[in-house]
């Protein structure tokens, strides 16, 4: 009864670790739409560079098909080539948001990741 119980648990831990983790990923993705379409709405412009790490991030979060943590960790470079570039304010309010949210999706797939990892051993 008692490895019933904790093998219970485990399922319990891990579906709601995947559970915390598509729901960190959905927001996350959202919140680069919400910027994405702040940007395209009030014709924002952005110096060339800047644009073609936004549509390197766009081929990335419309490709994405599950939540293997590399593929997360492989938009890095997009992201720090942006971080501290934008100017307009409210774009970079929505850039800082959507980053916040990323660190915070990041943080919960190493978690997973280990989780997983340790229960395989």
């Amino acid at each position: 009864m008692i490895l019933i119980i904790i093998q219970f648990n485990n399922i319990k831990m891990t579906t709601d670790l995947f559970i915390d983790v598509k729901f960190k990923i959905k927001t996350t993705k959202n919140k680069f739409k919400e910027l994405i379409n702040y940007k395209n709405k009030h014709n924002i412009k952005l110096n060339d560079e800047i644009t073609e790490h936004l549509k390197k991030l766009i081929e990335l979060w419309n490709n994405n098909k599950d939540a293997n943590i590399e593929y997360y960790f492989n938009m890095k470079q997009h992201h720090t080539y942006i971080n501290c570039q934008i100017e307009n304010i409210e774009l970079k309010q929505l850039w800082e948001d959507y980053i916040k949210s990323g660190l915070e999706l990041r943080t919960n797939l190493i978690f997973l990741n280990e989780y997983l990892k340790n229960k395989m051993t």
